[in-house]
């Protein structure tokens, strides 16, 4: 069965840890003279995600339209998902992981996972995120996650 299970799955994952994932598009601040910029703590965490995922991307060549999956360990429930991700897509974005982060290039089918309450090890908020460039692929990998589930309930 094992063998089964790994040939579906990813071909690429990535794992970003930071204390607090930043939601930047709920974190713009109007300037002094009518400007918007993003705070420098914002900023900084965002930096410190891209560098993480240049690291463990190396020199591959940027993805275009792949499937992908997103698992995330936050602190609490009082986050923003849907902000996450947008920060984290610019992020993958910045470090070359991903081509671009337009409809047209992250095009393929997406899913995000169960968050998971209660970040593991340190007070540090967690993603792993999972690359496909095979559609079918991925599609197996959803519904072989969907029926574990189901048995597991």
């Amino acid at each position: 069965m094992s063998q089964f299970v790994e040939q579906f799955e990813p071909d690429h994952s990535i794992t970003l840890g930071v204390p607090i994932f930043p939601a930047k598009k709920n974190q713009w601040q109007r300037s002094k003279n009518g400007g918007l910029y993003l705070p420098s703590a914002c900023r900084a965490a965002m930096n410190d995600l891209t560098l993480q995922a240049r690291s463990q991307w190396g020199r591959r060549s940027p993805l275009e339209n792949p499937a992908i999956a997103l698992k995330l360990w936050l602190l609490n429930l009082r986050r923003d998902p849907d902000g996450i991700w947008t920060t984290l897509c610019d992020v993958l974005q910045d470090a070359g992981v991903i081509r671009n982060d337009n409809a047209k290039r992250l095009g393929g089918p997406s899913i995000r996972l169960p968050i998971v309450v209660g970040a593991p090890y340190t007070r540090r908020e967690y993603a792993v995120i999972m690359f496909w460039q095979d559609w079918q692929k991925f599609g197996r990998w959803v519904e072989i996650q969907l029926r574990c589930k189901e048995q597991a309930s």
